[in-house]
């Protein structure tokens, strides 16, 4: 007996990481970085985590990032996979970082996911 359906079924498509299409913006990274670069790792990080919070509250529908808790799990604030998502598109705009796409989930606060993208841009720190 032949198991024909192992001889028709199609191959597995292979995992990407990426969309097709989206690619990283080296020049939009080098930016960010090289404005970061001489600043302390604490005003690094603060600069980030303007970004991010922006970026949530216009997700979330606030109209000022102050309503984004600094130190709020992204669940805690109303992130669905949806809006997480939504998140990381933007944070891939604004930093020409290539980001995963449960990044928001993997560093679950808006202060863990500035430590992050710190550490994703090579941020220097020219301050010590």
């Amino acid at each position: 007996m032949s198991a024909w359906w192992l001889r028709t079924a199609p191959e597995p498509a292979a995992e990407e990481e990426e969309p097709p299409g989206r690619t990283a913006d080296v020049t939009k990274q080098r930016q960010l970085a090289e404005s970061l670069a001489g600043s302390t790792v604490a005003e690094q990080e603060q600069a980030l985590l303007e970004i991010i919070r922006t970026h949530s509250a216009a997700v979330l529908g606030h109209a000022e990032p102050g309503a984004v808790a600094a130190d709020a799990r992204f669940m805690d604030l109303g992130f669905s996979s949806f809006t997480a998502l939504d998140l990381r598109n933007r944070l891939c705009e604004a930093t020409g970082l290539l980001l995963r796409p449960v990044v928001v989930f993997d560093h679950p606060t808006p202060v863990a996911l500035a430590r992050y993208l710190r550490t994703a841009l090579g941020a220097r720190n020219d301050q010590e």
